[in-house]
């Protein structure tokens, strides 16, 4: 379910990102590529990144559905990247819809989305069975 609602998310900000919230969210990237050594630090920027692009959808229903799955997910959020390999691979996919969005392109930033939501949900299930 978070995975569809998070695309849907991209999907209603994509036209709403302006050149100010465009800067926002490489200012985000930059801290998220800063943290990729921080284990602790990196889940909070990408947590971040996510919320600021709920947020600039402007749609209050699919922001507070995010908000709730994410708060019954917390357990496993902070402790889903715990590999340099892990946090260079999250790292990359949020780069590729940050670069989507900013060229306006909604099918790179749909597409990119719903492939980080795949791999995170692989990395959850890691930690599960570890």
């Amino acid at each position: 379910m978070r995975a569809a609602l998070e695309v849907e998310a991209v999907e209603e900000a994509l036209p709403k990102y302006t050149p100010e919230k465009i800067a926002e969210l490489g200012e985000i990237i930059e801290r998220l590529r800063d943290a990729k050594n921080d284990y602790e630090v990196f889940p909070l920027v990408d947590l971040e990144f996510h919320k600021h692009i709920a947020a600039t959808a402007g749609n209050r229903v699919l922001e507070g559905l995010l908000s709730t799955i994410r708060s019954l997910i917390s357990i496993w959020f902070d402790k889903r990247v715990r590999s340099g390999e892990d946090i260079d691979i999250a790292f990359y996919e949020h780069e590729v819809i940050y670069q989507a969005i900013k060229r306006g392109d909604a099918a790179t930033a749909s597409a990119a989305m719903r492939v980080h939501m795949q791999t995170a949900k692989i990395r959850v299930f890691k930690f599960l069975n570890d």
